[in-house]
């Protein structure tokens, strides 16, 4: 895959992803919406945000409930690594809480390479 896309691994993978995400939407109850996207060198972070409509919840039924999805995307030839949290939410937004737990979450995360990375 590296030599396909010249050392860009995680932008293929992160239009593989949305285009498998709205594809997937155009014939469901949901609609994905993209919040935020970043790349630094070869590191890609987005955040994805996805109105359901008419779900189940437990025994709960939801006519709007929502899914955060944060991914974080590493490109260390030749491994590509993905780390993905999905947080469900009655709610568009996340609580503080719960930001916090992901911020802690996310920082505490290391990948550990036999050379720099």
């Amino acid at each position: 895959m590296d030599k396909i896309f010249q050392g860009d691994a995680v932008g293929f993978l992160f239009t593989s992803t949305l285009f498998v995400e709205y594809l997937s939407a155009s014939g469901g109850n949901f609609a994905p919406e993209l919040m935020d996207v970043q790349k630094v060198g070869n590191v890609l972070h987005f955040q994805l945000l996805t109105r359901l409509t008419d779900v189940t919840v437990g025994s709960e039924i939801h006519s709007i409930y929502y899914l955060f999805e944060e991914f974080y995307m590493v490109s260390n030839p030749p491994n590509l690594y993905v780390i993905h949290a999905m947080v469900p939410s009655p709610e568009p937004t996340l609580s503080p809480d719960i930001q916090a737990q992901l911020s802690s979450w996310f920082s505490k995360l290391a990948i550990v390479c036999p050379k720099v990375c």
